[in-house]
């Protein structure tokens, strides 16, 4: 996958752009540059994923922007998990599972992602974005390192979403 990042301000959580077959990883600094990266490869398609919340909003700004050559992808990435807590943002927040709902009903066509497992991260937060992936027969773009044996064992006891792109996967192929 191609993966794009660019900072919003002052979230530091980025946003990530994403397409297969390639594995290429490219960080960018600003939309500017992702809007650049797109003016110049105009045939260029994407998913641009959320990783938490906070840049939901700009994900769904982009694939609305840029219709057709952006899709939005809305999710918790593992690296933010541990910000959520069962349903509430840490510091009292509102529920990230209903805003994470709310922003794939507008969005008819949104992927659930980017998800995962992380070594350590809150397995919570996973199990619940792949349920409503599920329930909602959204594809999901997961994140896995360091915790395949636990995913393999989940996604067998699991159902399972139409479509699972994986990222930094570092399992066995078979």
């Amino acid at each position: 996958a191609v993966r794009l990042t660019h900072s919003l301000g002052r979230c530091t959580a980025k946003p990530l752009l994403a397409t297969a077959p390639h594995h290429v990883v490219q960080h960018l600094d600003s939309a500017l540059a992702t809007r650049q990266v797109l003016d110049a490869h105009p045939l260029f398609r994407c998913v641009a994923m959320g990783t938490n919340v906070a840049n939901w909003s700009a994900v769904q700004a982009l694939a609305t922007e840029r219709a057709g050559a952006v899709r939005a992808g809305f999710g918790i990435h593992p690296w933010y998990a541990h910000h959520y807590a069962g349903d509430k943002v840490a510091g009292g927040g509102a529920s990230w599972l209903a805003q994470l709902r709310a922003a794939l009903m507008e969005v008819p066509d949104a992927v659930v992602g980017e998800i995962g497992l992380d070594k350590v991260a809150k397995k919570g937060v996973f199990e619940a974005q792949w349920r409503l992936a599920c329930e909602l027969q959204r594809p999901v773009s997961v994140h896995c390192v360091q915790s395949t044996g636990y995913l393999f064992e989940f996604m067998r006891n699991s159902p399972r979403p139409p479509a699972i792109g994986f990222h930094s996967y570092g399992g066995n192929v078979h």
